[in-house]
């Protein structure tokens, strides 16, 4: 689940609380029992939002979402994503893609605090703000986490990234991150692709 080319790693959290995590997922996938007919009207596929001025739209499997038309497929792909783009030029910066590494649990927020312990195991001085439901068109949950990090020790804290969470169907579960250095990819520009994500058909 890397944040991006030349990470500087460090001891991963404690297998415990990993655990932790996990058995929680775990629980509270137990504790929900089978769907309503409400329930699955609202998982079902929607077609994506409109693609803002100057994006394009990417697919990977059933995930959409728009990116500055710039941005250009990686070759090949960090470890745990699935497809990726990178801003033209760029190697390992910033950066928007789909994770499938995570766990296929029906909870966005258990997938979403997974995704964040990978980040912490990879990146330093990680600050991660409060996750919040997000609403996917095409989803049943969304968990939208924005945080800052370095790549290097004891440098100040120049990326920022955001993880949207997204769980649909019965238990598939994904990530959609936007990284990148925070003087290449300000929040407006996050804000334009987080809005372009949809589950579609």
């Amino acid at each position: 689940m890397g944040v991006g080319k030349g990470v500087t790693a460090k001891a991963p959290r404690s297998l415990a609380a990993v655990l932790a995590v996990l058995t929680a997922g775990l629980l509270a996938a137990g504790c929900g029992g089978g769907d309503s007919p409400e329930k699955a009207k609202q998982t079902k596929a929607a077609g994506p939002p409109p693609v803002p001025s100057g994006f394009t739209q990417a697919r990977a499997g059933r995930v959409a979402f728009a990116h500055p038309a710039g941005w250009k497929p990686v070759k090949q792909t960090p470890q745990g994503w699935s497809y990726a783009v990178e801003a033209d030029g760029e190697s390992g910066g910033t950066r928007a893609g789909v994770l499938t590494k995570v766990p296929q649990v029906p909870v966005a927020r258990l997938v979403a605090d997974t995704a964040t312990i990978g980040v912490e195991a990879n990146a330093v001085g990680v600050r991660r703000g409060a996750g919040r439901k997000v609403s996917v068109p095409g989803a049943r949950d969304a968990v939208r986490v924005d945080y800052t990090y370095s790549l290097e020790e004891g440098k100040a804290a120049d990326r920022r990234a955001t993880d949207v969470s997204v769980v649909y169907g019965t238990e598939s579960a994904v990530v959609i991150r936007v990284a990148g250095e925070q003087a290449r990819l300000g929040p407006d520009q996050i804000e334009q692709i987080v809005r372009s994500i949809a589950i579609v058909p």
